[in-house]
């Protein structure tokens, strides 16, 4: 029985872990031996849209508070679409209607995407490419088609975040908040797709470490 019981708290502690959301967002993040582990994720069309074109910060707090000292930036420099030009305005109004009940195609904006990001650790900034840098860092975006999933996965290694001889990553905090964007000066209300992208992240959570 005793057995039993300390099973069921087991569960309770793993599926209230997995369940985690904020603001549209399932995540977690789990510290193992090397690295530290971040991962997002949403069902809801207009979150991914405000991931995918303006980015979003993920901050690190070592003392478990909520200092925007060490961050990880992807992608940078996004700004929202410009207008459609005169000839996508003219188009048929039927093909536009039909493109908007559809959605954005997910899996192409993630291919679209740039390669550039950025590591802000105190005073020292440093872009770096997702594919080729020196920091260890991994970045990566994946959409499930079958369940409408968008995935995000960051991947930094401890010492990253430490500085000195600290190896204390326990009260570890993240944070995943948008950045401010600036939007290009419009005449007429904004259209769809920019008033999805107004969807703002700000949200902190405490890691998981994998003991």
């Amino acid at each position: 029985m005793k057995a039993f019981f300390y099973l069921i708290m087991l569960l309770n502690i793993v599926c209230s872990h997995a369940q985690n959301s904020q603001d549209n967002i399932v995540y977690e993040s789990i510290i193992d031996d090397k690295n530290v582990v971040v991962k997002l994720s949403t069902v809801d069309q207009a979150t991914m849209l405000s991931m995918l074109h303006g980015g979003f910060y993920v901050y690190f707090d070592v003392k478990g508070k909520k200092k925007k000292n060490v961050s990880i930036q992807y992608p940078i420099n996004a700004t929202l679409p410009q207008r459609p030009d005169k000839n996508d305005r003219e188009r048929n109004r039927e093909d536009r209607d039909e493109e908007a009940q559809k959605g954005p195609d997910i899996a192409v904006l993630i291919e679209k995407l740039p390669k550039t990001a950025s590591f802000v650790n105190f005073d020292s900034e440093q872009e770096f490419h997702l594919d080729l840098n020196n920091l260890g860092v991994t970045i990566t975006y994946s959409f499930d088609e079958e369940a409408e999933e968008l995935l995000y996965i960051l991947q930094i290694p401890k010492h990253n975040l430490l500085s000195g001889k600290g190896s204390d990553l326990s009260k570890l905090s993240i944070g995943v908040v948008s950045p401010k964007i600036k939007t290009e000066s419009q005449n007429g209300p904004p259209n769809q797709d920019q008033r999805q992208e107004k969807v703002s992240l700000n949200f902190w959570f405490k890691a998981f470490e994998n003991n």
